[in-house]
């Protein structure tokens, strides 16, 4: 892909994953959305994780070769909030149950997105 065309795809990647993560956790706050969150959105996380490769860090890896994490970390950065909660997951990476894993997160929207259905 072109260098131009390659970072449009990589920041755009980037960005969807984040609100991805961030739908996951913020699905409860309606109850259409959580309704999306435990029947779609957190079943097909939970699928693309299970699969020996992450879709959207491959697609990362292909378009910015060699450089690709460090650009992530720039485009986190920039957004504060994705660097914050990445930092305050690693610093709790010694721990078996790390609530800002992808698993923890992935329990969190689906016990909040249950509970604001059962509301």
């Amino acid at each position: 892909m072109a260098g131009a065309l390659a970072d449009v795809a990589f920041t755009s990647i980037s960005i969807v994953h984040i609100l991805v993560w961030a739908f996951v956790l913020l699905a409860w706050a309606d109850p259409r959305t959580a309704r999306i969150n435990l029947a779609l959105v957190i079943p097909l996380i939970y699928v693309v994780h299970a699969l020996p490769f992450h879709v959207l860090e491959s697609a990362k890896q292909r378009l910015h070769p060699g450089t690709w994490e460090q650009d992530k970390d720039d485009i986190q950065r920039a957004l504060v909030l994705p660097d914050l909660v990445i930092k305050a997951s690693q610093s709790m990476d010694g721990s078996f149950a790390n609530p800002l894993s992808a698993q923890g997160m992935l329990l969190f929207g689906a016990i909040t997105s249950a509970w604001r259905l059962l509301l």
